[in-house]
């Protein structure tokens, strides 16, 4: 097991934030921030006496201290191999910190373009999403790596090859990472973020490649990672293959201490969202609202690989239209406080909501199942402390008659323990309301209050 968790007496897992952190420093924060004028004296005086503090330049504008990669020989024309300019301007300002200018045009790139800016803030700017395009043709889909302390990276579009069977169009392992209004486009993977503090906003995905791709797969982030405002859609058919391609994932969770998703759209994937710690590690603290998970095989699927998973919700998030379920619980490993209030899993191929070992304090509130060909919540065997209130699981909410039901409203495996199913509406499914198949003592099986 990995330095980064650690158990308790009791067996119950706990995340030591400051290992997870690694070397990232306040004081190294502190310097960088002081380097690019962020906080600095003037800035807090001029504003102190009404004056707003100059903005820094658009992307492509000619004034301001800032780095330009047409000075370091890329030509942006579509043709030319601009990879030994890029990576000339790329190592120019890690080695001073600042910003980065790409100018409209068509930036070809063969090699990967890497660099580590230590303790330096860099800014990579473009003139917009479809204006600064970085291109590669290779297999190995890989445009940027990218580590140091802080990184912002805006108005970019990276775009991969329909080649593209390996790679991730960009790789972060920074300490602070900002990431606002990027495509990326035609990859094996998009971002492989291994950072420890994030915010991702504004940026979109298309055009996974294989059924191996992943928007984004997040492996670090005890500082905490913010995704918002995110648009991953995968079209019906490839333009290039002519084959509908359905990728792993959108985004995938293998290690975190806190995530946040919201206000997104995330669909047509295999999985929209999926969290696979392995052995030792662990996904903690992901929180996701206001989100839509639409129409792949499943939603949100929480499945280690021996890993843990614990203290997680998710609100008001769409998770329907899905061939299996809209939301699974399984895998092996620990899976320990999750959190669903108002879900709505409508539509699904099977359950609307399918919890199974090793499960535990699964609390499931408000919200609605309809017209799922299984159960709109399945409990299986060997789950234990499930609480359910106040969920619509019958017919309705848009539709009528016993065909906008599921089979049944709940089913409740036989070796479920502790569990409560209270103030819930059931009516209407073709099969019944409740199948409690559960050998629980009473004490631990409360049902109650529900319409059935």
């Amino acid at each position: 097991m990995s330095e980064e968790i650690r158990m308790t007496g009791d067996g119950e897992p706990v995340l030591d934030r400051r290992r997870f952190f690694g070397g990232a420093t306040l004081a190294g924060l502190a310097a960088v921030g002081a380097e690019l004028g962020v906080g600095s004296p003037a800035r807090r005086v001029a504003a102190s006496e009404g004056h707003r503090p100059r903005p820094d330049p658009p992307a492509g504008a000619a004034d301001g201290p800032y780095l330009d990669v047409r000075t370091f020989g890329a030509r942006g024309d579509g043709k030319t191999d601009d990879t030994p300019a890029l990576r000339k301007a790329v190592a120019q300002v890690a080695a001073q910190g600042g910003k980065l200018i790409f100018p409209a045009g068509r930036f070809l790139v063969t090699a990967p373009v890497e660099a580590d800016f230590g303790g330096r803030g860099v800014w990579l700017a473009g003139a917009g999403q479809g204006a600064t395009l970085l291109v590669t043709r290779q297999p190995d889909a890989s445009i940027f790596a990218l580590a140091g302390n802080i990184l912002t990276l805006s108005d970019l579009t990276l775009m991969g090859s329909p080649a593209a069977r390996s790679g991730a169009l960009l790789t972060t392992h920074c300490a602070t990472e900002n990431l606002c209004r990027c495509l990326f486009s035609t990859y094996h993977d998009g971002i492989r973020a291994l950072g420890n503090v994030a915010m991702i906003r504004d940026c979109s995905w298309q055009g996974p490649q294989s059924g191996g791709s992943n928007g984004l797969i997040v492996d670090g982030y005890a500082g905490g990672m913010t995704v918002d405002g995110a648009v991953m859609y995968v079209p019906g058919i490839d333009p290039h293959s002519g084959i509908r391609i359905k990728p792993q994932s959108g985004i995938q969770v293998l290690h975190c201490g806190a995530l946040q998703i919201a206000d997104s759209d995330i669909m047509l994937q295999n999985h929209d969202l999926l969290i696979v710690p392995p052995k030792g590690r662990g996904a903690f603290s992901i929180n996701a609202i206001n989100t839509f998970f639409d129409t792949a095989t499943t939603g949100i699927n929480i499945s280690p690989r021996g890993g843990v998973v614990a203290r997680c919700s998710f609100t008001q998030c769409w998770a329907s239209s899905h061939s299996e379920n809209g939301i699974y619980i399984g895998g092996t490993g620990l899976i320990d406080g999750i959190q669903l209030v108002a879900p709505q899993v409508n539509f699904c191929g099977e359950n609307g909501i399918s919890i199974n070992a090793p499960a535990k304090n699964i609390m499931i509130e408000g919200g609605e199942g309809v017209h799922n060909k299984k159960a709109a919540i399945h409990i299986g065997d060997k789950v234990t402390g499930v609480m359910v209130n106040h969920f619509f699981g019958g017919a309705g909410f848009g539709g009528s008659g016993r065909g906008y039901g599921n089979d049944f409203g709940i089913v409740i495996g036989r070796n479920c323990d502790a569990y409560q199913i209270a103030n819930c509406q059931l009516l209407g499914n073709r099969s019944g309301a409740i199948r409690d198949g559960s050998s629980a003592t009473a004490a631990k099986r409360i049902v109650a209050n529900n319409m059935v």
